[in-house]
């Protein structure tokens, strides 16, 4: 019988369209067998030992040295490069179908592999099926895999906050839009990225629970949390807390607490605190505080508090202060306090209590008010 690579003209293709050029090329597969299914048929094998011993494999294409030297029955594979698809040092068959090779020694440890893609020398499926591999190297270990090869991981900056530290950096270049740096996030472990959890009814949201140096998110629905520890420990019910620190200890139910610190500790039932520091401390059930400091410590049952420092100390229970330091310092329980003064006042008693108020010769009595129909003014008459 001859074989192909002695043959020359009209033989180097046959009956079965099998092709073939090179010493050894095609070596087992016999020329002058009839066309039938069950011989090997449109083969291509160029180089020395290419697709030496295929003897029914079909529609493989092999090129270089020894490129699907030892394919058998093995079909529809691609295999580019000395020893693509062969293994020179054990020369197992290759029975695998589909596999596509290109580089000296591609996939050459595949024996079985089905559907695999490589591109690079020294690839290596593992005998898994459904890979893609790229680069020099490549390895996959794992069906449908995906095994870049050649590459060095870059890391992120210290301090950038990054939940995925390692990452590879790629370039799209040529195009008409979104061209640059981009990086692919790499996981060291399956496990390792954070899956975003569902939420249940409409408005739900998600915030970060931290546990050690890690955490997770988590949703949130009947409460709100925003800001670095907001409502950290004990929030209750329908409560509120938006802002660093706001409502961060014992936040009580349905207390609103939004700016930094606000309500941060012991923050009452029912209570508002609005603005940096607003409610700070131990703010009673009820109590209402607007504006920076307002109502900021020991502010009392029901109280009320808006403008900048208002009833900010110890202020006492069913109190109300308006304007900028109002109440400021121990307000009395059941006072009111209205200034606009720019200096502290603080009622000693229960009663209403105003600053300023503009004084005139009405002849109606030294201290007695006065309203001036006219300018809508209350003012106080000095005789």
């Amino acid at each position: 019988m001859l074989s192909f690579n002695q043959l020359t003209g009209q033989w180097v293709s046959d009956n079965n369209g099998n092709t073939t050029i090179g010493t050894s090329s095609s070596a087992n597969t016999n020329p002058r067998l009839p066309a039938s299914a069950a011989v090997a048929q449109n083969n291509s094998a160029v180089g020395y030992g290419a697709l030496k011993n295929n003897q029914t494999g079909k529609c493989n294409v092999a090129i270089g040295t020894n490129a699907l030297n030892t394919n058998v029955g093995g079909s529809n594979n691609i295999a580019i490069g000395a020893n693509a698809l062969f293994n020179p040092g054990t020369y197992a068959e290759q029975a695998g179908n589909s596999n596509i090779a290109i580089g000296i020694n591609a996939l050459s440890g595949n024996t079985g592999g089905q559907n695999n893609v490589a591109v690079g020398s020294a690839t290596n499926s593992n005998n898994h099926d459904n890979c893609i591999l790229i680069g020099n190297g490549a390895v996959t270990q794992d069906d449908t895999e995906i095994g870049l090869g050649g590459l060095n991981t870059r890391s992120g900056t210290t301090g950038s906050h990054q939940h995925v530290d390692k990452f590879l950096q790629t370039r799209l270049t040529g195009g008409s839009t979104g061209q640059g740096t981009y990086y692919i996030p790499l996981f060291p472990v399956a496990n390792s990225f954070e899956a975003i959890p569902d939420g249940t009814n409409w408005g739900d949201y998600l915030f970060w629970a931290p546990t050690g140096t890690t955490g997770e998110w988590q949703v949130g629905n009947t409460n709100i949390t925003l800001g670095q520890n907001a409502g950290l420990t004990g929030q209750g019910a329908n409560a509120v807390a938006v802002g660093h620190l706001a409502g961060q200890t014992g936040q009580k139910d349905d207390a609103v607490a939004i700016g930094y610190r606000s309500g941060q500790i012991g923050q009452g039932l029912l209570t508002v605190a609005i603005g940096a520091g607003a409610g700070l401390t131990g703010q009673k059930d009820g109590a209402v505080a607007i504006g920076a400091a307002a109502g900021q410590t020991g502010q009392g049952l029901d109280a009320v508090a808006v403008g900048l420092q208002a009833g900010e100390f110890n202020q006492g229970q069913h109190a109300v202060a308006i304007g900028h330091l109002a109440g400021a310092t121990g307000q009395h329980a059941y006072s009111i306090a209205l200034n606009a003064s720019g200096i502290q006042l603080n009622p000693g008693n229960t009663g209403f209590f105003v600053r300023p108020l503009r004084s005139s010769a009405f002849g109606a009595g030294i201290g007695v008010l006065v309203y001036d129909p006219s300018s809508y003014e209350i003012m106080y008459s000095t005789d």
